[in-house]
Parts: structure tokens; sequence; C-alpha cells
């Protein structure tokens, strides 16, 4: 039987169902209108803005702080409700392989260097194979609002956004709206009001700065991407390699203080504990100033210049150097008495008077004036100070009784302190401190930076006036010009960190921005220590 429906000549043709192809190029845009605030009329009666947001390290982080994660990525998907409609979405795109190798590549200088700078640059090839550079990954959330007007919807699409905002932060998550035009630049790659569902949109925070001081300081550990910081760039300078012996925090400041040596002009000091830098310091034609009992290379502790302090005074900073000196020198469980930090600030005056007045170097101040000038007061506690300083000036141990005899204006320098031993090594490590304290503010006047790694930082944050110091003078670096480097073991034990000041090695951590790349979960860990 024949079920097909005769038609004749004059029967109605079925209608074509209307294309829903664009015929003009501004039925194209998939949107109405876009102000510049960022905000976009999609269609009448509905209104939308966009949010570009940053990754975190989700996949790389300890379990109980993915969960973490994961309950405020709840928290804030529960913040959308019926009447907000929202969208996630991710734009990947490639840049040119050959363009992001010629970004990394070490440029050739003339300075008998170019060699070690071909092979660093090679090594960075080797490293650039492994992962997926050149590939940027950004993301965005969309929301968007019904109402009659512009005018209707601007308040509570600002009120949404400042929420979205504050809610991103809480995650721990940097970002920001996007204006008008930045918005149309994401319709010309092609971004539609396509969704995209995951639970959880992080995966690795990607850190790339491309500029000609960019260090390189290993590979993501998820991606394979390299890690390239500019660490001038960066809220703050300062960094921290913390890991256990054997973990690799020498060879990682090597590394580095190779790379700042070949790609940057500043100034690099190393103090070296245990004498495992020299050799590398000598390779790049740097001085290696060895301090011993038996050494003839001298520096004077109570050097100083004119540009030591931002203050009128120069000797406030100076006096607060020589306090924690002594207080080592004195030694005891509390510290010095109060009577006694009165009579050596009070001596530290008379004894620079003759040098300012006369800044002539024979003029400058020696350890043995500090000692005379306390003997000369009335009160018994300088003569118990002015005891515990004598075997230091006229004793065995009189290393740092002499006036300064090395040039230390090399480009790089080595402070060699392993003979110093147990006895005199938190002593030289004080100094050599100092020391590099006077070259970052003469540097500065210079217009010069002063890149300072110091082994064994731990040793410096024992006795309290010592750490006080030293933790005084890490937060001044980054004003003058400096970028310490701190080098030392991971305390992740609560007893280990009892063992030596929780407040400075949390204000240590507070005032660091670059931690070594294989150990920042351990230092999550070290800081949730320091704050219980």
């Amino acid at each position: 039987m024949n079920l097909r429906k005769k038609t004749g000549k004059n029967s109605a043709k079925p209608s074509r169902q209307k294309s829903a192809l664009p015929r003009t190029a501004q039925q194209s845009i998939p949107m109405q209108r876009m102000f510049e605030d960022g905000t976009c009329r999609v269609k009448n009666g509905y209104y939308t803005r966009t949010v570009e947001f940053q990754d975190i390290n989700y996949q790389l982080a300890l379990p109980e702080d993915r969960t973490a994660i994961y309950e405020e990525w709840c928290s804030f998907l529960n913040f959308f409700d019926s009447s907000i409609h929202f969208e996630l979405s991710f734009v990947n795109t490639a840049t040119d392989s050959t363009e992001f190798e010629k970004s990394i590549r070490i440029p050739f200088q003339k300075d008998g260097f170019d060699d070690v700078r071909a092979e660093y640059s090679q090594m960075l090839r080797q490293q650039l194979s492994k992962g997926n550079n050149g590939l940027t990954k950004r993301k965005y959330l969309t929301f968007g609002v019904s109402g009659e007007s512009m005018q209707q919807v601007k308040a509570r699409l600002d009120h949404i956004q400042n929420d979205l905002l504050n809610n991103f932060h809480r995650l721990g998550v940097q970002a920001k709206p996007l204006d008008g035009r930045e918005r149309l630049k994401l319709i010309q790659r092609g971004l539609t009001t396509s969704s995209t569902a995951v639970f959880v949109p992080f995966t690795t925070q990607e850190l790339y700065q491309s500029g000609r001081e960019s260090l390189y300081y290993g590979l993501n550990a998820l991606s394979n991407n390299l890690i390239m910081v500019d660490r001038k760039r960066l809220k703050n300078p300062n960094g921290l390699i913390l890991g256990t012996p054997g973990s690799g925090k020498s060879f990682s400041a090597k590394r580095e203080i190779t790379n700042a040596f070949l790609v940057t002009d500043d100034d690099i000091i190393v103090c070296d504990p245990e004498a495992e830098y020299a050799p590398l310091v000598e390779r790049l034609h740097g001085q290696v100033i060895c301090i011993s009992p038996a050494s003839t290379q001298y520096i004077n502790p109570l050097d100083i210049n004119s540009n030591y302090s931002e203050e009128d005074n120069p000797l406030a900073l100076k006096a607060d150097f020589i306090l924690s000196l002594c207080e080592l020198v004195v030694g005891g469980k509390e510290g010095l008495l109060p009577v006694e930090k009165t009579v050596i600030d009070r001596c530290v005056h008379l004894i620079y008077r003759k040098y300012f007045a006369d800044p002539a170097p024979e003029n400058m101040p020696l350890l043995e004036d500090l000692y005379n000038a306390l003997l000369q007061q009335d009160e018994k506690e300088a003569h118990h100070v002015a005891a515990a300083l004598e075997i230091y000036v006229k004793g065995s141990l009189n290393v740092f009784n002499h006036r300064t005899n090395v040039d230390i204006n090399n480009r790089i320098v080595c402070f060699d302190i392993k003979q110093l031993g147990k006895q005199l090594k938190k002593l030289g490590m004080l100094i050599v401190q100092d020391a590099v304290w006077g070259r970052v503010t003469a540097n500065r006047s210079a217009g010069k930076s002063t890149r300072y790694y110091v082994d064994e930082f731990h040793l410096l944050l024992k006795e309290a006036q010592t750490a006080a110091y030293s933790i005084e003078i890490w937060k001044r670096f980054r004003k003058w010009g400096g970028l310490p480097t701190a080098i030392t073991m991971a305390i992740f034990r609560p007893e280990s960190v009892a063992f030596l000041n929780r407040n400075c090695w949390s204000s240590c951590i507070r005032n660091s921005t670059v931690l070594s790349p294989w150990i920042i979960m351990a230092t999550a860990c070290l800081s949730a220590m320091l704050s219980c």
C-alpha cells in the first residue's frame, strides 16, 4: 500500500526552516552593546560582566589543603542564587615557540663568560622541551542578571562583582574584572558564552615572568613548565631556600648565583660557613675572602659609612649591630641586661666622635676602642662586658680587632668563614652581614642592586638581640635595593621551631616572596606551626 501523499502541480511546497546562520557581520556579534565598565547587554533585558581569575596550587597541595579549597569552592558556588546566571570559560592560546625560546636565551656580552652563557641557555632549552611552555591558560567567570535597563542592573552588578572578588580572595585566588575593551578582545579570540562544567577549576599556578633579568627556578612539578621570575618585580624580593640536609639547598643557591651573574649587573655577596661556594666564585673571577684566626685577611666590624642608615644619625642602626655583637660575646640565656645595653650604647657614641669629626680611614674605631671605653665607665656591668670582650681584643680570638685590609669591591665576593670554628662562626656571620649592609647602602647611592646569599641562616636566630637585628636588616634590604636569600635547614617539627625564635622565623617568612620551588608545601607546614 502506497502511503506517500501525492502532490499535484499546484500543491503548496513545504516552507523551508529559517536559517540560523548570520547573514551580516553585525548579526555575528554575540551581544547588542558593550559598555566601558565591562557590562555587556547580551540581549534585551539581560546584562553580563566577566572576571578573570588566576590559578592556584590545588593538585600539588596537601590533602587537608585540597579539602579546604574544595569546601571554599563549594561555598563560592552557593553564592549564586537562581537569579544570577554564571559560566566558567577557559581559553588556551599558544605563542610562537621560536619567540618563546628566544625570550629565555641569555644574550652574549663579550666579557669572557659567553661560553658559560651558551651552556646555561642550552640547559634552559632542554628544560623548555619538557613542558607546555608557550601555552597561555586564562580562566574567566561570566555572570549575568536580568533587568529592564542598564541603570536598573548596574548597582546589583557592582554588588555581585565586589562579593565575587572577596570570595576569590578568600580562596587565595587573584582576580580582576574586565573592562569593555578587554571583553571585546576576548570576543575577537572566539570566546562566546558557552560554559564549561567542572568541580574545581584549579590545577596549578604557573609562574613565568618574561624579561631581561628573569631567572630560572626550576620546573612546575605538575605541568613541567619553566618557572622564570624576576625577583625585583615581585612585591618583596627577599627569598628563602629551605630543605633537609642533602636536598639540594646549596645547589639551588649556586644555580641562582650563576644565573644572576650571567644576566644581571647586580653585585653578589655570599656568606659561606662551610666553604662550599669558593670554586664557583673563583670560576666567575670573583673574590674569596677567607676569615680565620690564622688568616691575614681582616674585616673591621666597626666600619661605617655616611649612608649606613636613612636616619640623620647612622649610629642608631650601628649601635643595634654592636649590641648584637656584644650579646654573642657575653652570652647567657637572658642576653644583655638593660644596664649593659645602656653602657654599650654610651660607649658606641664616644668611640665614633673622632671619626665623624674627621672621617679619615685611620680614625675608624676598632673593637679595642670599645673595650677601652667600657673599662673607663664606672658601672660594674661595663667592666663585665669588657672582660667578655678581652679574648676578642687581646686574646687568641682577636681576628676581628683589625682594620679592614681586603678590597670587597669585586662584583662577586665570597666570605669563607669555615675555619672560624664553632666559637667564632656566629660572630663571623653577624659581622659579614653588617659588612654586606654597608655594601648595600653604598650601592644604593650608585643605583645598583646587591644580592646577598647567607647559608646556615638559622644560626643568627638563636639569640634574641641578634635575631632582632638580623630581621630588621632583612626588612630594610628591600627598600635599599638588596635581594637577600637565606639558606637553611627545614625546621618542620614544632619542637625545632621552639628551638629558634618563632616570631623571627614568622617575620622572616612573611617578609619573603621567593621560596625554593620544591619545598613550598613544607614551608606551608612551617608557617602553620609558626602561627600556633
